[in-house]
């Protein structure tokens, strides 16, 4: 991004060009799906991540928690979870762990 600056008279000037990163994982280390979903939900980890202890936080569109689970990372890559239970709407689900923070919107039907 770069930012500019207006002055009262017209002129302007450009900062330099930075580059932002807003989270250190790529995009494909987890998957959410199906994304809306009408109760299962899944979330599928690559296989360097595997291993890991896991921190599941689901929050609701007002950054309420609703719930938070803590799994050991002898689970493998692929995790399942029932929101049916859950009112329709948007929630925030958090994965951490050790080496990632991972955050998606997901829509409950």
């Amino acid at each position: 991004y770069r930012l500019k600056q207006v002055d009262i008279n017209g002129h302007f000037v450009y900062t330099p060009a930075r580059l932002v990163r807003f989270d250190d994982t790529d995009p494909a280390t987890v998957n959410y799906y199906p994304n809306p979903t009408r109760g299962m939900l899944t979330i599928r980890l690559s296989e360097a991540n595997s291993n890991e202890a896991r921190i599941i936080t689901i929050s609701n569109a007002a950054g309420i928690v609703v719930n938070q689970l803590k799994i050991s990372g002898t689970t493998g890559s692929f995790m399942q979870f029932d929101l049916s239970r859950y009112a329709k709407g948007v929630y925030f689900i958090q994965l951490r762990t050790t080496t990632l923070n991972s955050t998606e919107r997901i829509v409950v039907q």
